[in-house]
């Protein structure tokens, strides 16, 4: 037997003699690609979208901020006079003068009594405040000496009218036949 004939030496793997590989720079974040500009345009184009729809909202419902602190200021000058049918007379003008902001003058402005509590609680959903409740008041007790009226429940009804009346809905306010009202 003969014995184990060493190894040749071995040769050179020719894979070690390359260089490593030169990766590429990670990618950045910015400048972003296509896409993410067309998002982000988007997203600018509905932000300023809902910012007008805001000030918009915001700038019809001035005659609302407006009249409620108006009422307030009737509200507060009710606990010096003491007068029933002042305050009455006042609401009713506030309440005539708010309506003519937002409905048409030729279908609210000749609005009395009765119509006028019916047009007042038709602007609200589901209300009998005006025609059966506190308000009614200001359909038959404006130029009365001895008016029974609850002042602050008045000016609950009447500052929930002015916040919550619709706008939208078109006014149908069945008129009496007869004289016209001057």
């Amino acid at each position: 037997m003969t014995p184990p004939s060493p190894m040749p030496p071995q040769a050179p793997n020719p894979l070690d003699a390359l260089e490593p590989n030169i990766l590429p720079a990670p990618i950045g974040f910015w400048p972003p690609a296509v896409g993410w500009w067309i998002v982000a345009g988007l997203a600018l184009l509905l932000i300023l979208v809902l910012a007008y729809a805001l000030w918009r909202w915001y700038k019809s419902n001035v005659y609302r901020r407006e009249a409620v602190r108006q009422l307030t200021a009737i509200q507060q000058s009710y606990t010096t006079h003491k007068s029933a049918s002042r305050l009455v007379q006042q609401y009713n003008h506030l309440l005539k003068a708010v309506a003519l902001q937002r409905y048409p003058r030729e279908q609210v402005a000749s609005l009395h009594g009765n119509e006028w509590l019916t047009f007042l609680d038709q602007q609200l959903k589901s209300s009998t405040d005006f025609t059966k409740g506190a308000g009614n008041v200001l359909g038959h007790s404006a130029y009365s000496k001895n008016v029974n009226l609850e002042a602050d429940i008045l000016h609950t009804v009447a500052t929930r009218w002015v916040k919550k009346h619709r706008v939208n809905k078109p006014v149908n306010v069945k008129k009496k036949e007869g004289k016209p009202h001057v």
